[in-house]
Formats: C-alpha cells, sequence, structure tokens
C-alpha cells in the first residue's frame, strides 16, 4: 500500500513539474565527457517516441541480428582480402 502510494506521488510531482515547465523548455548544451540524448519532436511538438514491432515493416529481433552477423561477416571479410593483398604487394 505505501509503495502505491509513493508511486501516485511520484507521479503527481512529474505531472506538476511537466505542467510548469511544458513552455519554459531550453536546450542544455552538453557537457564534456558527457552522454546526451536528443529526442525527435513530432507534429503535435511533443516527443516522438517508436515501439519497435508495432509497425508492419519492422524487422523482427531475429532478423535485426540476423542482418548484424551478416555485415559482421562481411566487413572481416573485406578486412582478411585486404590483408592478403598487402601482404602480395
Amino acid at each position: 500500500m505505501f509503495s502505491y502510494l509513493f508511486t501516485q506521488e511520484q507521479v503527481r510531482r512529474y505531472n506538476e513539474f511537466e505542467k510548469k515547465n511544458q513552455d519554459d523548455r531550453i536546450p542544455r548544451k552538453p557537457k564534456k565527457g558527457r552522454k546526451n540524448v536528443d529526442f525527435l519532436l513530432g507534429k503535435n511538438g511533443r516527443e516522438w517516441v517508436w515501439v519497435m514491432g508495432e509497425h508492419k515493416n519492422d524487422k523482427s529481433i531475429d532478423e535485426m541480428i540476423e542482418l548484424e552477423i551478416q555485415e559482421s561477416a562481411l566487413k572481416e571479410a573485406e578486412r582478411e582480402i585486404e590483408e592478403i593483398r598487402n601482404e602480395m604487394w
């Protein structure tokens, strides 16, 4: 019960913060050495979100893994070919 109430309070505070800062969003410059995340904005001006697998053209995770394996194998083969060429000359 306590955790439920605690979560409700967090959601309430977050909603207040979002409402207060909705128009005041100022892009911050990333500090050196820190990672930064930028969100794309949709037509309505809010953050755009893509959920993997919801679109009919989305590839399954198995297809993406297979494609990644093929690409890394191709890069490795190209690197080996380049090494062999360098040894021959």
